[in-house]
């Protein structure tokens, strides 16, 4: 595809463009051509656009200029020329006049759409029905019901021109009326059959909603449970350890205290016995230096008492032996003695470490654990309770659920019996108004007249009917089509805080909403005014790239739709700038997007192909 430019807008001269598939990105800084640009494709596609008309494209100082594009070797332009100083247009085959080619220009759209739902408004049945165009079907309906009025008050004047013709046609428009009649409850009971089929399932799809969130629920509460047993179990392991450990403890020492203190008694006793001792052999070793040197000099007496003594050699040497004696057995005892008072020692030092810990235990330790059991139990049984009473709640959704798919049959054959005997009705009222009908014809030229306008005013009813049918087809189906195609492109496009975007109905109002995840795994429908702005900007994308899937673009074939966005997109979703415009690429085989670079990186208007 090519675009050639010539003296249009601030494109002087001669300028040839390649428009590739995919992505053609219009780059270049301000007042360098991009505005030109997009208005020169714009005036091929729309030439009735207010802004694209001859004067507001020819350049200024320019005599003449033009604008063609070639597609596939065919060829769409438009050439202008100054006369008198006026702009006319000497030649012009648009685009436009092309059925086969349509185009999009995304800034108009997004800017309403995204205003209302920035404003927290929820209301999109304008854009649905610009995207859809539900719009030119109401008028072509509401033109329909004009001329059904019209000829009716023709109708009515030809039944002026002929009493009996009058009487008859009186006859026909009762049985017609009666017919309607009869048509219209069938009608109602079909439209009836859907909504209440409708009804069910949607009541039934809600039912299922909430019997997956209670279900996401009850799978964390049952974890918490088996987390809350093993806390429990662990808690009972350590109170019995515990409380073994207290048993062996009075297992061994009974009366801690007595044993204590008949330790210190006997440590007391050792003590006193070790003083008496160390006295004595302090006094035998004050003798011992005496006595020794009484042995050397063989004294006839005793040094301390001044005694005389017998055989003196003898009596010291047995004396000095004696003494020897005595003093080797009072060190042996005091030594046994100290022996015995730090095993003593010992044994009180270990009884009271022990017993200081099992009093930790007994006093801290233990209640501690016995309380945080009670809670924990506590918690266990609360949880158990809320399992209880989600698995009630899921019981009676599944109940109701059952229900509701054993109403569905029931009701459906009830309302196809109705339609049966309603038809039988339609069938035999048909026949005698086909014999009004020949007694109408022969009565001549009011008749064959008036025969003509019915006829039409039967086509006219017809067609309005059948219009209006099309209509409450195309807005019962659009929720469901909205929803699909929106998960398609919230997937495409990343996003992961909601899982869908649904559209609700309401006396022919349509209404956006978000069906949003949480971290926890719950899901739940919002409206608009509960998200932020970065969120409400998000949902306005995605409703707005759906509206034109479902609607202009699902019209025509890829090669046949040019998408034409400015640098608004960039405003719009900057984080999403990229994935936009790949996302569409799904829509059209060529893609317009313009956008301001600085005079320094792109001094002139380029064309990047992506």
């Amino acid at each position: 595809m090519k675009l050639y430019i010539k003296n249009i807008g601030g494109l002087v001269g001669e300028h040839v463009f390649e428009l590739r598939e995919g992505i053609n990105e219009v780059v270049a800084p301000n007042a360098a051509g991009k505005t030109t640009f997009v208005k020169a494709l714009l005036a091929l596609l729309n030439p009735k656009d207010p802004n694209v008309r001859p004067e507001d494209l020819l350049n200024l100082d320019a005599e003449e200029g033009y604008i063609r594009l070639v597609i596939n070797g065919e060829e769409y332009y438009r050439v202008f020329r100054r006369e008198a100083g006026r702009v006319v247009e000497v030649e012009s085959k648009p685009l436009a006049s092309d059925e086969r080619f349509s185009w999009l220009l995304l800034d108009p759209y997004m800017g309403r759409l995204v205003a209302k739902v920035l404003a927290g408004e929820e209301d999109i049945t304008d854009f649905i029905d610009l995207s859809i165009e539900l719009s030119k079907l109401r008028e072509k309906i509401e033109q329909l019901r004009r001329k059904e009025e019209e000829l009716r008050i023709k109708r009515e004047e030809l039944l002026e021109k002929n009493k009996d013709l009058a009487r008859l046609l009186r006859e026909r428009e009762e049985i017609e009326r009666k017919l309607e009649e009869k048509k219209r409850k069938a009608e109602k009971i079909e439209v009836e059959k859907i909504r209440i089929k409708e009804d069910i399932e949607r009541n039934i799809r809600e039912l299922r909603e909430r019997i997956g969130i209670l279900q996401g629920r009850l799978r964390s509460y049952r974890k918490e449970v088996e987390e809350t047993v093993e806390r429990i179990k662990d808690i009972e392991t350590r109170i019995q350890t515990l409380e073994e450990e207290i048993s062996d403890f009075y297992r061994k020492y009974p009366d801690p205290k007595a044993e204590i203190d008949a330790i210190d008694k006997e440590i007391d006793s050792i003590r006193d016995t070790i003083k008496s001792h160390e006295e004595r052999l302090a006094e035998n070793n004050k003798s011992n230096p005496l006595v020794a040197d009484a042995v050397a000099r063989r004294l006839p007496y005793c040094p301390v008492c001044g005694r005389p003594v017998e055989k003196p050699e003898e009596f010291w040497s047995r004396r000095a032996g004696e003494l020897g004696k005595a003093i080797k057995e009072l060190v042996k005892t005091i030594e046994e003695l100290r022996k015995r008072e730090t095993e003593l020692l010992n044994r009180k030092g270990i009884i009271e470490r022990e017993w200081t810990k099992i009093r930790n235990i007994e006093g801290v330790e233990l209640p501690s654990l016995k309380e945080r059991l009670k809670l924990e139990k506590s918690k266990h049984k609360k949880l158990n309770e809320e399992i209880r009473d989600i698995e009630n709640q899921i019981r009676v959704l599944e109940e109701r659920i059952k229900e509701l798919e054993t109403r569905m049959p029931e009701e459906e054959r009830k309302r196809i019996d109705e339609v049966t005997r309603i038809s039988g009705e339609v069938k035999a009222l048909k026949e005698y108004l086909e014999g009004i009908n020949r007694r109408i014809k022969a009565l001549g030229d009011v008749g064959r007249e008036l025969e003509a306008v019915e006829k039409e005013l039967a086509e006219v009813i017809g067609e309005r009917g059948e219009l209006e049918k099309k209509l409450y087809e195309l807005r019962r189906g659009i929720a469901l089509e909205f929803r699909k195609t929106a998960n398609a492109v919230i997937r495409r496009l990343g996003f992961t805080w909601f899982k869908s975007i649904s559209l609700d109905e309401y006396n022919g109002r349509y209404f956006v909403r978000v069906i949003r995840i949480f971290p926890s795994g719950r899901e739940e429908k919002q409206s608009v005014r509960q998200l932020s702005t970065s969120e409400r900007v998000s949902v306005a994308l995605i409703a707005i790239l759906t509206g034109y899937k479902l609607g202009i673009s699902a019209k025509y074939p890829q090669d046949r739709l040019i998408i034409l966005a400015d640098e608004a997109l960039l405003a719009f979703d900057p984080e999403r700038y990229g994935r936009v415009v790949e996302e569409l690429k799904n829509y059209s085989k060529y893609i317009v997007v313009t956008r301001l670079v600085e005079p320094e990186k792109t001094p002139k208007l380029t064309i990047i192909h992506k």
